[in-house]
């Protein structure tokens, strides 16, 4: 039980949660049918949306009625190209997304889950006098349905190579001296992007460590254990593991010695044990298990 608490404090202390763990990202690609516009005046016949939802602001509606949001899309990049693959700038915001200074005009979207066929998502401000539009919507196509999941924050279903799957409506302002665009769009390809903010492989909603400790070696101050410090599929390292053992030694209660105490340098029971338990878990052999206990006992000398 003890090290249960201590990870719960791990996660919820020691290794604080990026922000980004709040946010959910990803990409549609496809080839444009028609447009308008300064876009519809360029050489570009194709498009990269990327996207960024917050999904700690609540939404309204449920799953049978469908929901509705208000400020949840915080990030929009568009991204188009020529025939030849090459990109063709329009001098857009990269990414369009709430300047400081800037007035709210439209921060409102949808997704209707009571069909499953469409959504629609708006970013839309003015600054300076002028107005900004990152708008586009999600539709059923050759594909009956959109989404994946319809509970909690919904998400669209992801497709690969499938040409016109989807439709989307993009309307892009971009202040003056842009002509506002109406875009249309045969969508192929939509992917979310795995979040994963330490970097270790997993991603953050599978991640009991969200912060891990990434030294290349399993390292007890100076010593290094020649360990390599393996992430196991949980997203914790070794080196997180004896990081349990650090903040149980913190929460542990007063000696009753009081200022007078026997002197013990040696590991805990708890540091003792993660390498039984690193082998016992697969992460380790038994030459590994060793080699740390070893690094070990020589850190406390």
């Amino acid at each position: 039980m003890k090290h249960n608490k201590a990870l719960l404090l791990i996660a919820a202390g020691l290794f604080s949660v990026s922000l980004s763990a709040q946010e959910l990202s990803g990409e549609f690609i496809g080839e444009i049918y028609t447009a308008d516009g300064t876009i519809g005046a360029s050489t570009a016949t194709s498009v990269t949306v990327n996207f960024t939802y917050d999904t700690s602001i609540p939404l309204t509606g449920s799953a049978a009625t469908g929901f509705t949001y208000n400020g949840n899309l915080i990030r929009v990049t568009y991204e188009f190209r020529d025939a030849m693959g090459n990109p063709v700038n329009f001098g857009l915001p990269a990414p369009y997304q709430l300047p400081p200074l800037a007035t709210p005009v439209n921060l409102t979207g949808s997704f209707e889950t009571d069909n499953q066929t469409y959504s629609y998502n708006t970013l839309a401000y003015s600054l300076n006098s002028e107005n900004y539009m990152a708008y586009f919507n999600i539709q059923d196509n050759v594909r009956p349905t959109i989404f994946s999941q319809l509970t909690a924050f919904p998400r669209f279903q992801e497709i690969l190579n499938e040409p016109d799957a989807y439709e989307s409506l993009l309307i892009i302002d971009n202040g003056a001296g842009f002509n506002e665009s109406w875009v249309y769009v045969g969508v192929h390809t939509l992917r979310y992007f795995i979040q994963d903010a330490d970097g270790d492989g997993v991603a953050d909603t599978l991640d009991a460590c969200p912060a891990s400790v990434l030294d290349p070696n399993a390292m007890f101050g100076v010593i290094d254990s020649g360990v390599p410090n393996y992430v196991d599929a949980n997203g914790c390292s070794i080196m997180d593991r004896y990081a349990v053992c650090a903040a149980e030694e913190a929460e542990a209660p007063t000696s009753p010695w009081g200022w007078f105490q026997p002197i013990y340098s040696g590991p805990t029971y708890c540091e003792n044990q993660v390498s039984y338990n690193l082998v016992d878990d697969g992460v380790i052999d038994y030459t590994e298990a060793r080699m740390l206990r070893n690094a070990l006992n020589l850190s406390h000398q």
